[in-house]
Formats: structure tokens, C-alpha cells, sequence
């Protein structure tokens, strides 16, 4: 019985509150690596929303349990400017 309920306990928490997720890619690196397992709250963004240098996880629109992994560096009202190239 105490099973059961903790399964149905962490279902709900996965299903409602956080999601896991597995890195896949370079993009964040040094930061976070492939492979790297990482804890997002599905909840954090509630109150207010991000901040600078937050890293979100975006869900991508192609499939649903793909998640596209990104640093905020602006906010609203804010304009980005790239002075010496992108790489």
C-alpha cells in the first residue's frame, strides 16, 4: 500500500511539477555537457518570469518530449547586439 502511494505521489510530482531531462549536445558548454542530467521546475516561472542568465528549457512544437536547452541573456524592452562575430 505505502508502494502505491509513493508511486502515485512521484507520478504527480513528474506529471505536474518538475520534468527530468538528459542533455543531448554541446551548446551549453562548459556549463552543462552531453549527457549531463538536469531537473527543471515546471513551476519556478509562476510568480515572475525568467531572469538574466536563467537557463530555460524551451519545449520544441516538432515533439513533444524534446526540449531545447537556453541561457537568457535579454529581456523584454532589451536589444542585442553582437560587436565581434557569433562564434
Amino acid at each position: 500500500m505505502i508502494f502505491i502511494a509513493v508511486l502515485v505521489v512521484i507520478v504527480f510530482l513528474r506529471i505536474f511539477i518538475f520534468n527530468i531531462v538528459v542533455l543531448d549536445g554541446e551548446a551549453m558548454a562548459p556549463a552543462l555537457e552531453s549527457g549531463d542530467g538536469m531537473i527543471s521546475s515546471k513551476v519556478a516561472y509562476n510568480r515572475h518570469g525568467p531572469q538574466r542568465y536563467d537557463i530555460i528549457l524551451l519545449e520544441a512544437t516538432e515533439q513533444s518530449e524534446c526540449y531545447y536547452i537556453k541561457r537568457v541573456i535579454g529581456l523584454p524592452n532589451e536589444h542585442i547586439q553582437i560587436t565581434e562575430g557569433w562564434c
